[in-house]
């Protein structure tokens, strides 16, 4: 008999091996966090109570994927039992609970497997079609597409830009070269400052069922450091930080982690890429880099081989990242005709 148990505990582990190795081949997660709360402020026509958080329904349509892994990525609806489905998670309760709640829920299972994996959820769609816009707009939330919707006109929709006051001057709040545009969880070239400040037409997409609009803040001095790195994480600047102390701040690189680092500077759409080989200035061989509010620093795993590979996967990171962030402070747009429950669902932090 007990013979009988071993042989069968045996087979089971080669069972679940077996599905590790066709669901996450080349599999290095990272540990993600931030330090640093993105602060929203609605000033919706309706007022929501803030108190409340929007809790998922049936049809809710989520991208769900597991940080720094290429191709967990997946798209997800909430089923007719109110439960969604992902890879070495299973099937998991979702209706009723917040993202964040979720989130939690399917990190606990998953870290039974994979002690280091950190699962994020970006909401996609809920119920109708909509998108969101967020960040320095007056009016953020979800909106109803009605017809035809541009880039433009959803951010006219939202109020425009959050004009602030600074030495009795009128300031525009906006960073529109940190603003950006998802689709599908994927990152649009999309130039918002040729868009909104030139009437550049080529650049006012039409908008579709889930995209997501964040339009950044210039009130934000921050240093983001993500990749092959043990603790990813958004820093407050400050004066004279180096490259050697940010990495020390992320607890140094993890083992999959190649010769090269890439700094992204300044426009998302139009980027100053800076590349160095981060190994020989750990080790002395070559000059430490002081960093600037706002750099991206990108530590790229050994299997990205080509440049224009590893930027293209530092900004998808990056809009990733606060996408996930952002995504726990979506206010939730009234419906037309929206019942009075329909009225106090909101996601607030």
């Amino acid at each position: 008999m007990k013979q009988t148990t071993h042989i069968t505990f045996f087979l089971l582990i080669i069972i679940v091996g077996t599905i590790f190795s066709a669901d996450m081949a080349a599999m290095s997660p990272n540990s993600v966090e931030s330090d640093t709360a993105f602060e929203i402020q609605s000033n919706a026509e309706v007022s929501v109570d803030q108190s409340q958080r929007y809790t998922l329904n049936f049809g809710d349509q989520l991208l769900i994927e597991i940080y720094g892994v290429e191709k967990s990525k997946r798209v997800v609806t909430v089923n007719n039992e109110g439960e969604v489905s992902y890879q070495l998670v299973g099937t998991i309760k979702a209706v009723g609970k917040t993202i964040d709640q979720l989130e939690d829920d399917m990190n606990t299972v998953i870290s039974r497997l994979l002690r280091h994996a950190i699962i994020t959820i970006v909401p996609l769609k809920f119920g109708s079609q909509y998108y969101t816009i967020m960040g320095q707009v007056p009016k953020p939330g979800k909106k109803l597409i009605q017809g035809k919707t541009s880039l433009l006109s959803a951010v006219s929709i939202a109020g425009g830009s959050t004009i602030g006051t600074f030495r009795n001057t009128t300031v525009d709040l906006a960073n529109l070269d940190r603003s950006f545009l998802l689709r599908n969880g994927e990152y649009l070239p999309v130039n918002f400052e040729k868009l909104i400040e030139k009437g550049d037409q080529s650049q006012n997409e039409t908008l579709q069922n889930g995209d997501y609009i964040f339009v950044a803040s210039i009130l934000k001095q921050s240093i983001y450091i993500i990749g092959e790195i043990n603790f990813a994480r958004t820093f407050t600047f400050i004066d004279n930080i180096s490259l050697i102390e940010l990495l020390a701040r992320a607890r140094g690189l993890t083992p999959n982690a190649g010769s090269r680092l890439v700094i992204i500077r300044g426009s998302i759409a139009k980027p100053e890429k800076i590349v160095l080989n981060v190994k020989r200035i750990l080790n002395g061989e070559d000059s430490d880099v002081l960093l600037q509010p706002g750099d991206i620093v990108y530590v790229p795993p050994r299997s990205l081989k080509q440049l224009e590979d590893v930027f293209k996967e530092g900004i998808r990171s990056f809009v990733s990242v606060i996408a996930s962030e952002a995504g726990s402070y979506t206010f939730r747009q009234v419906k037309p005709n929206a019942t009075a429950t329909q009225k106090n669902l909101s996601i607030l932090p």
